[in-house]
């Protein structure tokens, strides 16, 4: 007390005391008197233990549940989408135009499934003039929650790039068919004389010359003129004239006019 120490001796122990609060617990503890405040914070803990193991149960049965069709598995066929394409350059052609997509998941999201709800889109801002091989990722393929994807067939595709040019090209007549025998065709002329067409480089660089539809050769009796296409790709347009038609003019002679003459 001089000193103005307390210590507390048990069972042949001595303990210095430093505070009340000490000395009271102390106390409290030798004579087994519980302390109010923390036994109410040791219930609610366990409550709250209690609380969230319930939860846990429940939330692993409703997973459980939700996933209880996880093997259900279907094959939907999607066309493919591109995407990043420069002003400059044309889609020319693809391997494929849609994508099988084997996929799975919940029997109850997979059963109102359609390829409207899924994309596989390409991005071609990287692609170069020419052949190109893109492989399809899961980077490529967008699904609905709870849709899991296993695998794609094909893989990859192949896609041929080009851009837009333009060409002038000669016209020459196809015919089909037998012409009379005393009937001669001396010459054929085009007005445009020329087709000046615009499309893809690589389909372009192929055509030094541009033909007309086959025009029957019974049909020709004497010098005329008609109306003709010309038999090009699709992916191919005529710039010189607004209905894609020419004119061609042809000068028929009869052989038998040449032996009178003589």
């Amino acid at each position: 007390e001089e000193r103005k120490n307390v210590a507390m001796a048990k069972s042949g122990d001595i303990f210095t005391v430093y505070t009340e609060e000490e000395l009271s617990g102390r106390i409290k503890k030798h004579l087994g008197i519980v302390d109010e405040k923390r036994t109410g914070y040791r219930k609610e803990r366990m409550k709250l233990v209690a609380a969230a193991v319930s939860s846990l149960v429940l939330i692993t049965a409703i997973w459980m549940n939700f996933t209880r069709g996880i093997d259900t598995i279907i094959t939907l066929e999607v066309p493919v989408e591109y995407t990043g394409s420069r002003q400059d350059m044309i889609l020319l052609d693809t391997s494929v135009k849609t994508v099988s997509l084997n996929l799975n998941g919940s029997a109850t999201l997979l059963k109102n499934l359609t390829p409207g709800n899924v994309k596989v889109t390409i991005d071609l801002s990287n692609g170069e003039i020419g052949k190109n091989l893109f492989y399809i990722t899961n980077d490529n393929i967008s699904l609905p929650p709870g849709v899991f994807l296993r695998n794609t067939t094909p893989s990859s595709i192949n896609i041929v790039l080009d851009k837009y040019s333009k060409k002038n090209v000669p016209i020459q007549a196809e015919w089909k068919g037998k012409k009379p025998n005393d009937i001669q065709i001396s010459s054929v002329s085009f007005k445009p004389a020329i087709a000046i067409l615009s499309g893809p480089s690589l389909l372009l660089n192929e055509i030094s010359t541009v033909y007309t539809h086959k025009v029957p050769l019974e049909n020709i009796a004497e010098s005329g003129m008609m109306l003709v296409n010309l038999d090009l790709d699709d992916k191919i347009k005529i710039e010189n004239v607004s209905n894609g038609k020419f004119t061609m003019e042809y000068i028929v002679s009869r052989q038998i006019d040449t032996i009178q003459g003589q």
